[in-house]
């Protein structure tokens, strides 16, 4: 049969494609991880520093080796790259739904992996040119896999394999506190001098004093607001929090956490 007859030809070629693509896969892997370390920066501008700096990289690459025959993704190293693409935007949905993702940021991410599914499918019907245009294109669709398998996996992850944050709010105030939680639209009071810990999923924790109202935002859209008057403080860990101030509960730190709200004349 035909197949049989150049199956040693394409399994060759298409081992020269993988091996090739692996790096920008490890790339948008580690790149992302690495700005996810070192500061906060939302999902947009995350997969447009690694894949402009990634594409730089493979397109250095490609001219240095422009001599070589013109080549074209095999039909198998098409299907792997175009079905974990569909994995990442599974992946996405779910961390976008966990995280609160804004839907604009998130409907962004998700059509950039299906442009790039496109992209992977067009290297792979078009003419083997040799241009570089035809060769970024792959290595555009194994950079941003690479990434959107940290922008959709870790709050994943994070879900199935951490525990919960538990955040005791203290009320020191003379007031009872009241407490309204979002998406399941119920209300828990805290009488003075008493406490009430909170359990929340270990991913995108964020305590913020918005001056009349003290906010924890947490996974899935799920928001705890306490309405608070002006002459209080707000201790969170030790540390005061003045309004406009937040403090991010990151899922590698302690689980246990205290919110303090007492009088300022106490």
């Amino acid at each position: 049969m035909v197949e049989e007859a150049t199956g040693p030809y394409d399994q060759e070629k298409e081992f020269d494609s993988l091996l090739e693509l692996l790096p920008g896969v490890l790339w948008g892997l580690i790149s992302s991880i690495i700005l996810d370390i070192i500061g906060e920066m939302n999902n947009v501008g995350k997969l447009s520093i690694v894949l402009g700096i990634g594409l730089i990289i493979a397109a250095l690459r490609t001219i240095r080796q422009s001599d070589r025959t013109p080549r074209k993704l095999s039909r198998r190293v098409m299907r792997i790259l175009a079905w974990g693409l569909i994995f990442v935007i599974v992946l996405i949905i779910l961390g976008g739904f966990i995280l609160g993702i804004n839907p604009l940021e998130l409907v962004f991410v998700i059509g950039w992996m299906i442009l790039m599914i496109l992209a992977v499918r067009i290297s792979y019907t078009g003419p083997a040119s040799g241009s570089v245009v035809q060769t970024l294109l792959p290595h555009a669709a194994a950079i941003s896999l690479g990434a959107g398998l940290v922008i959709g996996g870790a709050p994943v992850v994070e879900v199935i394999g951490g525990g919960p944050f538990e955040l005791t709010v203290v009320n020191n105030y003379p007031d009872e506190l009241a407490c309204d939680i979002s998406l399941i639209h119920s209300r828990i009071t805290i009488p003075p001098g008493e406490s009430r810990v909170l359990v929340l999923p270990a991913v995108a924790c964020t305590v913020q004093h918005g001056g009349d109202v003290v906010l924890v935002r947490s996974a899935y859209g799920i928001e705890h607001s306490f309405p608070v008057k002006p002459d209080i403080i707000i201790v969170f860990d030790g540390d005061r929090i003045d309004p406009g101030d937040s403090f991010v509960l990151s899922p590698s730190g302690r689980r246990d956490h205290t919110l303090i709200i007492a009088s300022a004349s106490a």
